[in-house]
């Protein structure tokens, strides 16, 4: 089954004149909002329903009362439209219920516009389909590359190895020594100063190992490193 053909936008004098028409008949309080759903299908859009209640409460063809926030409109009353105390306090509670159903509705629409761009959020097929096949490219090279470094740890003499894990060794310690430097200085300034660890941070313009996405590596032995080889 397809879907309702979607009236034609109307110009505003004409919607102007089905707003006012329509506010007449019903006699009863409405938001901008709520009228609007009433109206859409005449050809109301949705920027004209505040914009012509506003010109026609303006011009004094409908009466404009604000709660809170929230603007509420109702055709002129007359004389002979005069209400009983009873109907006045109807009235009122009908207000208030609109205004409670236009904060539902509101909340209503936020949440469907957050659904929406949650979805649109979500790779369309196509999308994900390029975006596994560059994955994929790059999980080949890095296994090409993995392959050239196996090939040329297994090349390496047992000389040359004991000269590559000293150097790790001493590369290793010199980052432990360092790093335990630093953290005894910025501990004696922060307990001179009162500045907290954020505070000092942010003034000497400080890098941490997760700043720059580096993590020390653990002491291994020998053995294990050379496993590859």
């Amino acid at each position: 089954m397809g879907k309702a053909k979607k009236p034609a936008k109307v110009k505003d004098d004409e919607a102007r004149d089905i707003i006012l028409d329509f506010m007449n008949k019903q006699n009863r309080p409405f938001s901008a909002i709520l009228l609007q759903s009433s109206v859409a299908s005449k050809g109301v859009g949705k920027s004209q329903c505040p914009k012509m209640l506003d010109e026609l409460a303006e011009s004094g063809e409908l009466t404009m009362k604000l709660f809170g926030k929230n603007k509420i409109y109702w055709r002129v009353q007359k004389e002979e439209d005069a209400l009983s105390l009873e109907d006045k306090k109807a009235l009122d509670n009908e207000i208030i219920d609109l205004v409670e159903e236009e904060k539902e509705l509101l909340a209503e629409c936020s949440t469907i516009e957050s659904r929406i761009h949650a979805l649109r959020s979500v790779p369309r097929d196509d999308e994900a389909d390029d975006r596994i096949a560059e994955l994929e490219e790059k999980e080949k090279s890095l296994k090409a590359r993995l392959a050239k470094v196996c090939d040329a740890a297994s090349d390496t003499s047992e000389k040359e190895a004991e000269k590559i894990d000293k150097r790790y060794d001493t590369a290793l310690d010199l980052w432990k020594k360092r790093k335990r430097m630093c953290s005894e200085v910025t501990d004696q300034i922060m307990e001179g100063s009162s500045m907290s660890w954020a505070e000092l941070k942010e003034n000497a313009q400080l890098e941490t190992d997760s700043d720059v996405e580096v993590e020390m590596p653990r002491s291994e032995p020998k053995s294990k490193r050379r496993k590859m080889r």
